[in-house]
């Protein structure tokens, strides 16, 4: 055991240890401000920025166990305090990291600093209890923290805190006492959700914010950085971070039950309550709970005397055999059980039982073995269905004045009892679920769902008792686990006392409409990625070279409009085919034909694509005498484009990129080959469809929203050729397309608005 943490340990062991400890360094810390009060508030401040960053360390890396939002926001919270602290440090006066500034700045950085603490601290109670999204935690504390830098040293509109000579302005007085404030409401909101937090751990929070908010009184008495009650805030805030550190980076290492696993261990002890009532609960259960071994009742709830008319001093020791089915041994019903329960752990019936006065009633049971259990012994739960059985046969006989209606609609429809099992169906449900409907009939209907539809039962049962129908939307599980997403209405049927007796589920399948909503919702989404990606480079190059005009060279401003250029050109070319998708769409999609000259189109987009991919070879292969094809030459180079673009992304730095051409028949034969990953068959399937791209690329981060291809398919087409690929995985891929020579064309009139 090292040094540091035997120490650790007698200090917990030992509270004076700690105290006297802890003065010792305060006092150091005095003597230190005494020979140079700059070393004194570096070694504060560094202190305090080493704690910050050990909280966000600790919390990030547990924070798949820890499931109070309070702590992790707040270790993620405490990175850029201390971010924020650290360049406070750099920029206090004397430092001379930012020369010229005076004590302004680092004034200006403490506010910033304090504010973000406070408001953090006051909003991490109200965090607890919910889900927390930490991407979305970082991405608001990175847009804070950028603009209060941007504010202090890049606009220079953050309120002025410190003037030489005159000393701290009104501006950063009134935020020490709101900051102080904010952290008393804080403690307040902390101390109504103690209980979410282990006593020892809600304390040093607590007094951590108490001793801050002296801290920040004290910082609204001095007039000179370097006097005395700034140098007691300072050892005021080492003792707060100091209490925060016990809070969370002590505690979750030396007792990380009591705050990575608190609740964790609470669950623990909630099961072990748990345990103890469960005795209480099967005694007082509706249905009758058997213990059977070996054939013979061990024990029994008092139930069974209002089901089957026997007392449990009667059952117990008795044989079991009035479960069985009538017309079977009991040896070919344990057979029957024993071989259920080895394939599904759940044997499920039901049975006409005499009673003790004779009587016959209707009993359904479950039965599933006790595991580990030797001798064989099974738990039966039973529940009289008799009431049940009467209603069942009841809705048989109306079945005939429905059944023609019902098989001839074209949504699915269900009929279920009020214990939630499946009468009937159509054959539309059979076809939709791939089962027959025997198989259905009886069913529980929770077993055919995928979605979590059997917590909100009891909801819907409330909503047909006071409404008569319910819609909502949930999942069925198909034969073999296919998913199918689907729009219910229930209805519900009532017997002559106004109770539920049944409903009626109608079904329609909504997949496809579910998979056009997915579509436009990821197609609205990689449109607004890929336009904003060259627009911030476009506005950034463009601002850059503006606003750094006399510091930039004329190459560097010449290399920034250039940027700015070539993503304007991708731009241009996505809005392109964006529009020319909609035409095809609208059916609006229109040809200007002329005599073209492959050769100069494929020169004139290969030098286009270069401009913008240097890191990739480029050759054609051309023959010499090509004649004219008949075609839109726009459309034609942004088939090329298209290609071209495709065939960068999906190579390696430094692959070739081949374009070549000749005649074949009536058509010119144009291929693009590039030495990629090459593109499997079942890819090659779908990859002229809307929004496809490779997954493997999708993974690796490649630009594009997949209207390249579809946009080339619909302009060969259009001109009366065809468009294909070849490939191979790991030997690169070639593009193929055909254009009509004159005379062959395809016969699209040409619209002179296009």
């Amino acid at each position: 055991m090292s040094v540091i943490s035997r120490l650790t340990m007698q200090m917990n062991k030992r509270p004076y240890v700690t105290i006297l400890l802890g003065t010792l360094a305060l006092l150091g810390l005095y003597l230190t401000s005494r020979y140079s009060y700059l070393l004194f508030h570096s070694l504060a401040e560094i202190f305090a920025v080493v704690v910050a960053f050990g909280i966000f360390v600790l919390t990030w890396n547990t924070r798949r166990f820890i499931d109070n939002s309070y702590i992790l926001f707040l270790g993620i919270a405490y990175l850029f305090i201390g971010a924020i602290d650290l360049v406070h440090t750099l920029a206090y006066q004397g430092m001379g990291v930012f020369p010229g500034y005076g004590s302004n700045p680092s004034t200006q950085l403490w506010i910033a600093a304090r504010y973000v603490q406070s408001v953090s601290f006051l909003v991490a109670p109200l965090l607890i209890g919910r889900k927390l999204r930490p991407p979305y935690v970082f991405l608001g504390f990175i847009v804070v923290t950028t603009l209060l830098f941007m504010s202090i040293f890049y606009w220079d509109n953050f309120p002025v805190c410190y003037v030489n000579g005159v000393g701290l302005t009104p501006f950063k007085k009134i935020s020490e006492y709101v900051i102080s404030f904010i952290f008393l409401a804080s403690i307040f909101l902390l101390y109504r959700r103690r209980r979410d937090f282990d006593t020892s751990v809600f304390r040093f929070l607590a007094a951590s914010i108490g001793v801050a908010i002296f801290s920040e009184l004290a910082f609204t008495l001095y007039t000179e950085p370097y006097t005395t009650p700034n140098m007691i805030g300072h050892l005021l805030k080492i003792v707060s971070v100091y209490l925060m550190y016990r809070a969370i980076i002590w505690t979750g290492l030396a007792k990380p039950y009591n705050l990575v696993f608190r609740n964790l261990k609470q669950s623990e002890e909630a099961l072990r309550e748990s345990e103890q009532h469960y005795s209480a609960l099967v005694r007082n259960l509706a249905d009758a709970v058997f213990e059977i071994k070996e054939g013979v009742i061990t024990w029994c709830n008092d139930r069974v005397e209002r089901i089957y008319g026997y007392t449990k001093d009667e059952l117990i020791g008795k044989d079991a055999s009035f479960f069985y089915h009538t017309g079977i041994s009991p040896s070919e019903f344990t057979k029957l059980v024993t071989q259920a329960l080895k394939e599904r752990g759940l044997f499920q019936g039901s049975a006409k039982v005499k009673r003790k006065d004779d009587s016959v009633i209707d009993v359904e049971y479950s039965i599933t073995q006790i595991p580990d259990k030797h001798p064989f012994e099974v738990v039966v739960v039973a529940r009289d269905i008799t009431e049940r059985k009467r209603i069942e046969e009841a809705l048989r006989q109306s079945e005939a004045n429905y059944r023609m209606l019902v098989e001839s609609s074209p949504d699915g429809v269900i009929s279920v009892d009020n214990k939630v099992r499946i009468i009937d169906c159509n054959e539309e449900i059979c076809r939709l679920l791939g089962y027959p409907r025997e198989e259905l009939k009886g069913k529980d209907f929770r077993e055919l769902l995928a979605s979590a539809l059997p917590d909100k039962l009891s909801f819907y049962y409330d909503q047909l008792t006071q409404k008569g129908l319910v819609e909502t939307e949930f999942e069925f599980l198909a034969h073999g686990g296919r998913t199918i997403p689907v729009w219910a209405k229930i209805v519900g049927t009532y017997d002559i006392n106004g109770r539920l007796s049944q409903a009626l589920v109608y079904i329609r399948d909504i997949a496809e409409r579910q998979k056009l909503d997915q579509l436009k919702d990821e197609f609205i989404g990689l449109v607004s990625h890929e336009l904003r990606s060259p627009l911030t480079v476009i506005m950034g190059a463009v601002n850059t070279a503006l606003t750094e005009e006399g510091r930039l060279s004329r190459d560097e401003v010449r290399q920034l409009l250039q940027d700015a250029s070539w993503e304007a050109e991708s731009l241009s070319y996505l809005l392109g085919n964006l529009l020319e998708l909609s035409r095809a769409q609208a059916d609006r999609l229109f040809l200007s034909r002329e005599p073209v000259n492959v050769k100069n189109v494929v020169k004139d987009a290969v030098e286009k694509i270069k401009r913008q991919y240097s890191n990739h070879s480029f050759e054609t292969d051309l023959p010499r005498a090509l004649p004219p094809v008949h075609a839109d030459e726009l459309r034609l180079e942004r088939i090329l484009h298209n290609l071209l673009e495709n065939a960068v992304k999906y190579s390696p730095d430094g692959g070739k990129i081949r374009v070549s051409a000749r005649l074949e028949d009536k058509h010119v034969l144009i291929g693009v080959s590039d030495e990629g990953i090459g593109i499997s068959l079942h890819d090659q399937a779908k990859l002229f469809s809307p929004f496809e791209r490779l997954a493997a690329q999708r993974l690796d981060g490649v630009k594009g929203i997949g209207l390249g291809l579809v946009v080339c398919r619909r302009l060969v087409e259009a001109h009366g050729g065809r468009i294909w690929v070849e490939s191979e995985p790991g030997r690169g891929s070639t593009f193929y397309f055909t254009l009509p020579l004159k005379g062959g064309e395809h016969p699209v009139e040409a619209d002179p608005k296009s």
